[in-house]
């Protein structure tokens, strides 16, 4: 559906499927509509996300990473970080999925943080996920406790603050926030810098390339704001994989699952996520194959799907993973 200025996507959907989940709160200000150069598209549920026609997208690789945290946890986080939120996709469908997680988003870019804002509140979630404009770098676990107990108010550096009321934030700061997040995730880019040529358009050089660093600086990012007993999701191309092991045992952690992502059957595999926790010694290895030989979606994604609040079936030829 155009609109005079962006793109508000409509839904692709089978007759007889409704979204499950939280629900949003909608176009309550002129300023979530989209604008010049952006569309709003499905992303899970009736959530939905604000993205650049010309920039970075959300992905099956953000799919996949949200799926498997939201998997491998053993009871609903109560606090939740995204390292590199980019335009918030990760950090919002783990919100979507557990509707009473405080969630901190931690981007560079200022035109993906704003991106990722106006879809939180789009979404009607901005009362307990915030993004905090930073290099997770520069990230300490002081911070990021201090923002996820909801007293954001007078900080540096974040334009909009956790809308928890003084109960919750009160409940939050008696609480074991202060050990750590209970979940942390990340995309970290795949390429080195200069290892080929940087894309065009907006968003997407920082997403592809270690401008602001790569899998380690990732991993030592996670474990330092990550509770003793929290697991750290990370997703990855195929030849990173040998270097989130070796800086994860630098750290004392280890892996204990590991998603290969095949995107169709007969291919190479494309890339993993994997789970990580403190002192692991053994990984459980999974295989998810997203297209059987005739191209169809396999039984496996589809239930990926069903778990993320997509429609289990394409509505049409050519779907990816848009619902």
């Amino acid at each position: 559906m155009p609109t005079p200025d962006g793109i508000i996507r409509p839904a692709r959907r089978p007759p007889g499927w409704s979204a499950p989940g939280p629900r949003p709160a909608g176009l309550v200000h002129p300023d979530l509509r989209p604008g010049p150069r952006e569309d709003l598209c499905f992303l899970t549920g009736d959530w939905r996300i604000l993205q650049r026609v010309d920039g970075h997208r959300w992905s099956l690789d953000d799919l996949v990473t949200a799926w498997v945290a939201v998997t491998s946890v053993p009871e609903d986080p109560g606090t939740h970080v995204d390292l590199g939120c980019g335009i918030g996709s990760v950090l919002m469908m783990v919100a979507w999925a557990f509707p009473r997680v405080r969630s901190l988003g931690v981007e560079a870019q200022p035109l993906s943080a704003a991106l990722a804002r106006r879809s939180l509140r789009y979404n009607g979630a901005a009362d307990r996920v915030a993004v905090l404009e930073r290099d997770h770098r520069r990230l300490g676990r002081e911070e990021v406790a201090r923002r996820l107990s909801g007293r954001m108010a007078d900080q540096v550096g974040v334009a909009e603050p956790f809308a928890m009321g003084r109960r919750r934030a009160d409940e939050a700061s008696r609480g074991d926030v202060a050990r750590g997040s209970d979940l942390v995730t990340g995309t970290p880019p795949y390429f080195a810098q200069g290892a080929a040529t940087a894309p065009a358009g907006v968003q997407r050089e920082a997403c592809r390339f270690t401008v602001r660093g790569g899998m380690e600086d990732y991993v030592s990012s996670a474990v330092r704001i990550v509770s003793p007993e929290g697991r750290v999701v990370l997703c990855g191309a195929i030849a990173q994989y040998c270097e989130l092991e070796r800086s994860a045992a630098k750290e004392g952690w280890g892996l204990v699952r590991r998603v290969t992502v095949v995107p169709r059957e007969g291919k190479e595999p494309l890339l993993f996520v994997a789970v990580l926790a403190a002192g692991a010694r053994s990984t459980r290895e999974d295989t998810l194959v997203v297209r059987d030989a005739r191209g169809q979606w396999t039984p496996s994604f589809v239930a990926l799907r069903e778990r993320m609040g997509m429609p289990p079936a394409p509505s049409r030829a050519g779907d990816r993973t848009a619902g």
